[in-house]
């Protein structure tokens, strides 16, 4: 009896507990079209883009991104830096955004601006990003 009240407990115990990432995709603030500002990563110089050379349109479940066929960024690493559908994870809780199997904390500058910093390291991956009206 004791070991089938215990296996109730347990399994209430479990079930009750939910993944409290915010994977349900909580990102009124960060959905909609932004250009890629700023790349900056370790002691690289910084890369500077124009409005219309990438553009993020993060929406309810992946990030749409159009990059100018005239940019080559692979050997820069610029996260993000070919035209696609990439999948991410938010937690809005803490302010983490993944993507590319990289975690980013992120924060807004300004009403339009969105600066991600990778999680980890002191001179990592720093990405800024600027709101684009639809």
């Amino acid at each position: 009896m004791r070991v089938v009240f215990l296996l109730l407990v347990s399994l209430f115990v479990f079930s009750s507990c939910e993944d409290d990432q915010n994977s349900g995709k909580n990102t009124n603030l960060l959905m909609g079209n932004w250009y890629l500002m700023k790349f900056q990563y370790s002691i690289q110089p910084d890369n500077e883009f124009n409005e219309n050379d990438i553009l993020w349109k993060i929406e309810e479940e992946d990030i749409v991104v159009s990059v100018n066929a005239a940019l080559y960024l692979y050997e820069v690493k610029v996260p993000l830096a070919r035209g696609g559908i990439f999948p991410y994870a938010i937690d809005v809780n803490s302010k983490k955004i993944t993507f590319e199997d990289y975690t980013y904390d992120y924060e807004f500058i300004s009403e339009d601006e969105l600066y991600l910093k990778e999680v980890g390291y002191v001179d990592g991956r720093r990405i800024t990003l600027k709101r684009v009206e639809e």
